[in-house]
This record gives structure tokens, sequence and C-alpha cells, in this order.
């Protein structure tokens, strides 16, 4: 059901220092306003669908039940929260996210490689298509573990670590039909 806002709920156990990774995707609107407190990761809305944005943000006392972010338009959506531990909370981020799209239907999409800078890193990456339809299956890049793999706007979230300081390797998501799409690739610097 389209809607002009998205309320995402708290992960369960979350506790003040965890760092909380929010992926979003939009049939075509874009975000107008975050939640206070969320930092923007990426923002891929360089197609006409699908768009698709994160966000991290570090947890304090007294987190609310839910975060609700603000759409440009009543569109069809899906998001998630992922919860972190152990990561760094001056500055969660260990390299800038790479992002890729394409407005063709196309069986798979990749990213390109991010290159961490600290060692025990996590991979953090998601990719949309533009579909509704759950039929239509998502598959997460190779040695990368689904957190979800959401309806409404179809959404795949996935994470990694990363023992070693260097290149990720692209990351492909595929789908099992032709799809425009959207994806983001980052890392969350440990403690």
């Amino acid at each position: 059901m389209a809607s002009g806002t998205i309320a995402i709920a708290q992960p369960p156990g979350t506790a003040p220092g965890n760092v909380l990774v929010a992926s979003l995707s939009l049939n075509g609107a874009s975000v107008s306003s975050a939640p206070t407190g969320w930092v923007t990761i990426a923002a891929v809305e360089n197609i006409a669908n699908p768009h698709l944005y994160s966000y991290y943000r570090v947890a304090a006392p007294g987190e609310p039940a839910t975060y609700t972010w603000t759409l440009s338009a009543a569109a069809t959506s899906s998001g998630g929260i992922a919860r972190y531990s152990g990561v760094n909370n001056a500055n969660p981020l260990d390299t800038p996210a790479n992002i890729s799209s394409s407005a063709l239907d196309v069986p798979s999409l990749a990213v390109p490689a991010v290159t961490t800078v600290s060692p025990g890193a996590m991979l953090v990456g998601a990719a949309a298509i533009n579909s509704s339809n759950t039929s239509v299956l998502m598959t997460s890049p190779a040695g990368m573990t689904e957190r979800w793999d959401l309806g409404g706007k179809r959404q795949d979230y996935s994470d990694a670590l990363q023992p070693a300081v260097g290149n990720s390797g692209d990351k492909t998501w595929t789908f099992s039909a032709p799809r425009a799409a959207a994806a983001w690739l980052g890392a969350l610097k440990p403690q």
C-alpha cells in the first residue's frame, strides 16, 4: 500500500552503543526527511525506479520503538533495520559506500568493491528491484549472509565479515527475472 511515510521498528535487543543500519526501497519517490540522528550512507536515485537509501545511527538510551522516514510522495516501499555491536561509535563507517544502478531490465547487478581500512570490518549492502512481486527471487552476493528479503518494494539486505584489510571484490545480487535495479555496498568500522 502506498504511503507518504515509512515506519520501521527498532530491532529487538537494541542497546546503547549498538549501530543501527537502515535500508529503504521506494517505488520512485524520494526520502524528504529522515528521523533525527540518522546519517546517510548512500542514496541511489539516479534511475526512475527503484530508489534505494541507507542510513546509520548509534543507539542511545531511550531509543523509540519505531523510526519514521517522510517521503516526497505516497509510494509503495519496504525497509528494515539491522543491529550491530562492536562498531566504532565515533566513526561507524570504515569506507565510503559505492552504488550501482540500471534503468534497463537486468538479471543481476554488481556493486563495485569497497576497500576496507580496518581488519574485521563488516560489509553491509542491499539491492532493490522494480517489482513488488515476491515471486521474483533475489539472491544475495556470494559470501554474504541475507538478513532480509522484503516484499512491498522488493529489497534484499546482506552482510559479511571481512577479516583482512583491502578490496572486498565486487558484490553481485541476482534476480530470477530481469528488472531495473539499484544497490549499495559499504563497510562498518570495528571498535
